[in-house]
Formats: structure tokens, C-alpha cells, sequence
């Protein structure tokens, strides 16, 4: 009897040793391979909305360059107000201004900005005559085309915006005369960011400015605009390639808790021409779910080894033992 014992003992030590290496070399490779799987779609989901963002905001640059060349402004701005056709030229100004207000639903303010900084035409006419000399988007605005980053309106109501603007110029001295500004709500932006497609039911894309507040919707918290503030691995790791060459390719995705206290498995992307930051996660538990799905099925394959495994032993133990008796006799 002791030697049957002895027998089934070795034989399922065999199995359960082969088993759960198996196991372990299954989950290993399994989990390797599904973070490669993850980091790549993180990183093509990441790069794809950045250059949706950065094709957009180009696009909102173009038109302040192009408001920045009409003939129709630069001659008002030439103009003393005095000139008896000042108020023609105006008319005309104010037209273009609102039919260019018009292209996109997103733009809700157009307007142009003498030397002074002092609102000489809008597409919103109770504008006209505010000095807005000390705003970053006339000081920025007479040097280039420039993007202020996303602010609240305080014109109107503290409504979430962001300017582009541009320097205006005489055609042959190249006297500066101006600058024009376009501001635009951020509901296209939101649009692009809360884009989740390919996330599953936890991904989250959102974008965070020069101070690491974000500046785009939450998939998960309300009233976050310039309020929340993230502070995470992939949050302080754009900091330190900023102002380099893009960083090649990166082999992995961190794993860290995010700005609602999950773990999640994120990676960034920086917004060129900005000081902006890109950020896409992915929930840990949704993104290992089919590491613990491989595990469970594991499991349930070394139950039905282990049964096979004593049903096998105890039939080469019997037979075995009988030889061994017989031996014995």
C-alpha cells in the first residue's frame, strides 16, 4: 500500500509541477504581450487626437494670419478717425469680421486691436473701445501669430476660451498697425479629447497646460477646467524631454495612480507649437482583464489535470502494485 501511496505521490508531483510552471510561463508571456498590445494603443490613440489638436489649432492660425492680411482692415487702421470715410471703412471692417465669425460655430468673438491695444472693431460691437493692451494675446500678438492658452472669459461670464492672434502690417512700410484676435469656445477640443474610442470603458484622453492643470473635459470628474491639477508620473515626465527634439518611440507604458486615485496605465503626448500636454490612460484592472481571464481558464485546465493526473495514478499505481505482489509471491 505504501509503495501505491509513494507512486500517486511522484505522479501528481509530475502534474502539478508541470502545471503550474506552465501557468507561470503563460501568465509571464501573456502579460507581456498585452502590455506591448496596450502601450501601442495608448500611443496611437495619444498621437492621433494630438495631431487632430494641433491640426485644428493651426487651422484657427490661419484665419487670424489671413484676417491679419486684409486690405479691408489695413485701411481702417491707416485711417485717422477724423477721415470722413472712417465710418464707411468701419462698416466694411465690421462685416468681414462678422462673416468670418460665421465660418465656425466655435468662434464667438472676432476682433481688431489698434496700436494702443484698444478695440477698434468687433464682431461684437459693445467691444469696441475696450483697451485690452495688457492681455498676452495683443503684447504676444504684435510679435507673431500667437496661441493664448485656454483662460476663462471674463467678458463672457468666465466661459472657457482660447485666443489666436496676429500682427497686422502696412503692405509697403510694414508699419505695424495693429492686431487681430480670434477667440473660440473649447467645445471642438472637448470634442477631440472626449473622442474615446478604442479606450474601453475606463480610457480617458485630457490635456493639461504649462502648469499641469487641466484645460480639456474629464471623462470621470465635473468642473475640472483650470481647477484640477495632476501631478503623475507621465505629468512630470514631459517636463523633463520638453524644449528637446520629440522623444523616440517609448518601449513601455507606466503604470501609476491617477489624478482620481486609480491605477491606471498612461502615456503622454506633447501638443507642438504649445505647452501643452496630452495625456492617455487606460484603467489597470479593465486593461489585465484578459491576463486574469488566461489565469482563471489556467486554473480550471490544471483542476481537470489534477483529476486526469489521480485517475491516471491510481490506475498505474493498481497495476503496479499487482506486478509488485505478484513479484512478491
Amino acid at each position: 500500500m505504501k509503495i501505491r501511496i509513494k507512486i500517486i505521490s511522484f505522479l501528481m508531483s509530475i502534474v502539478l509541477i508541470t502545471a503550474l510552471s506552465i501557468n507561470i510561463a503563460n501568465q509571464t508571456i501573456s502579460k507581456k504581450i498585452i502590455k506591448e498590445q496596450i502601450r501601442l494603443k495608448l500611443e496611437s490613440t495619444g498621437k492621433s487626437r494630438a495631431l487632430h489638436i494641433e491640426t485644428y489649432l493651426n487651422t484657427e492660425k490661419d484665419l487670424a494670419l489671413g484676417l491679419s492680411e486684409s486690405i479691408v482692415i489695413k485701411r481702417l487702421l491707416a485711417l485717422n478717425k477724423k477721415n470722413k470715410d472712417y465710418k464707411e471703412k468701419l462698416r466694411d471692417v465690421l462685416t468681414r469680421l462678422k462673416n468670418s465669425a460665421e465660418i465656425n460655430e466655435e468662434i464667438y468673438d472676432i476682433f481688431v486691436l489698434d496700436t494702443d491695444g484698444v478695440v477698434v472693431a468687433s464682431s461684437i460691437e459693445e467691444r469696441i473701445g475696450v483697451n485690452r493692451s495688457d492681455d498676452s494675446y495683443f503684447i504676444n500678438g504684435k510679435k507673431g501669430v500667437y496661441l493664448k492658452s485656454p483662460y476663462n472669459s471674463k467678458f463672457f461670464k468666465d466661459q472657457p476660451a482660447l485666443a489666436f492672434s496676429a500682427p497686422i502690417f502696412q503692405d509697403i512700410t510694414h508699419k505695424f498697425l495693429g492686431v487681430v484676435v480670434i477667440r473660440v469656445r473649447l467645445d471642438y477640443l472637448n470634442k477631440i479629447t472626449t473622442d474615446v474610442t478604442g479606450l474601453g470603458e475606463t480610457g480617458e484622453i485630457y490635456l493639461l497646460n504649462k502648469d499641469d492643470y487641466m484645460i480639456s473635459s474629464s471623462r470621470f470628474l465635473n468642473d475640472t477646467f483650470l481647477k484640477q491639477k495632476v501631478d503623475t508620473p507621465e505629468s512630470r515626465e514631459r517636463w523633463e524631454l520638453f524644449g528637446e527634439e520629440e522623444e523616440e518611440e517609448r518601449e513601455e507604458v507606466d503604470i501609476y495612480q491617477s489624478y482620481c486615485g486609480e491605477l491606471v496605465i498612461g502615456t503622454h503626448y506633447r501638443i507642438a507649437g504649445t505647452d501643452w500636454c496630452l495625456i492617455a490612460e487606460k484603467n489597470l484592472e479593465e486593461s489585465l482583464a484578459p491576463v486574469k481571464k488566461l489565469v482563471k481558464i489556467n486554473i480550471l485546465l490544471i483542476n481537470i489535470l489534477l483529476v486526469l493526473g489521480i485517475i491516471i495514478s491510481v490506475i498505474l499505481s493498481g497495476s503496479i502494485n499487482k506486478q509488485f505482489k505478484k513479484l512478491h509471491k
